[in-house]
């Protein structure tokens, strides 16, 4: 059976306290024995906490010791016999001990199963639908983790962005549909031939970022295999079969090689990303930026590769 949590257990055994002071106060006002209280409380809180099977065990006790207590008081000609009011109060010993075991079983369902719908929450908040990654959100927390620990530890960490496009056939046309379920299959190919220490991520709508906490030395071969997992892909479109190529760009950038902050990186890496891609001029003083290889795999793959 599940534990409670501390918050509950806190306000469960601050309830049982002012129960307890408030049955207390009822009897000594009242001139009675505070012992069948008492032996009350216990009973219940065993079952609260221990659940049913413990509740009917202390119960049991408490019953006993009761009623040990009552023989004793007649012993001692305190009353001659067993009145209505101790026969209450041993039918409510066992009774207390297995109402609240119940209730410990059906708060503890209800938390367990409050548990299990937060961490769904979170995982679809920090998921990405179409590729099973981790969203933008969880990307820069977990990069953030991956700098600081190679920072104690004096590790590399790679940042890898990759962007798929693809080249469809004459007619053909890509949907937001069509893309989603294409860059679920690269997505697919990533997952298998990538470790599950290496943190992954949709980082934006067309490109994935790899957390590797590797040197970018090491890296080139990933890409590589990439490219030799991948075939061309089919899709349907207008109910028509197409089949679309991929080509794959991909930038790197290492901490603290290249940049001595997780921002830094990105930026990076994005900037070496777009130079690759052919959308902005690469900078004359970047050493790298003007290294420009296109490896033609087996397949219908062409790799644009920053190393």
């Amino acid at each position: 059976m599940d534990r409670f949590s501390l918050r509950t257990r806190l306000i469960i055994f601050s309830t049982f306290v002012l129960m307890y002071v408030a049955l207390s106060v009822f009897a000594l006002y009242n001139q009675l024995s505070i012992w069948p209280y008492t032996l009350l409380m216990i009973a219940a809180s065993a079952g609260l906490f221990g659940g049913v099977s413990v509740g009917v065990l202390i119960s049991v006790v408490a019953t006993f010791l009761h009623a040990s207590s009552v023989v004793y008081e007649i012993s001692l000609q305190t009353f001659s016999t067993f009145s209505y009011y101790q026969l209450i109060w041993l039918i409510l010993y066992p009774a207390v001990g297995v109402i609240t075991g119940f209730v410990k079983r059906v708060i503890s369902g209800a938390e367990s199963h409050l548990s299990e719908l937060i961490a769904d929450r979170d995982a679809l908040v920090e998921h990405d639908e179409v590729t099973g990654f981790y969203n933008r959100k969880r990307f820069f927390l977990d990069l953030r983790d991956e700098t600081a620990r190679g920072k104690r530890f004096g590790n590399e960490v790679t940042l890898v962005l990759i962007r798929p496009s693809f080249s469809r056939e004459l007619g053909a046309v890509i949907t937001e549909e069509v893309k989603e379920t294409l860059l679920k299959r690269v997505s697919g190919v990533i997952l298998e031939n990538t470790r599950v220490t290496d943190r992954k991520a949709r980082y934006d709508d067309d490109i994935i970022a790899l957390i590797i906490p590797q040197p970018p030395e090491t890296l080139p071969i990933l890409i590589r295999r990439l490219g030799e997992c991948m075939v061309p892909i089919e899709y349907i479109a207008d109910e028509t079969r197409y089949s679309a190529d991929v080509r794959l760009a991909a930038s790197m950038a290492s901490y603290p090689k290249d940049a001595t902050s997780e921002t830094a990186l990105v930026e990076l890496a994005e900037n070496r990303l777009e130079v690759y891609m052919g959308t902005v001029r690469a900078p004359r003083y970047e050493k790298g930026f003007r290294v420009r290889r296109e490896l033609n795999i087996k397949g219908n793959w062409t790799v644009i590769l920053n190393i």
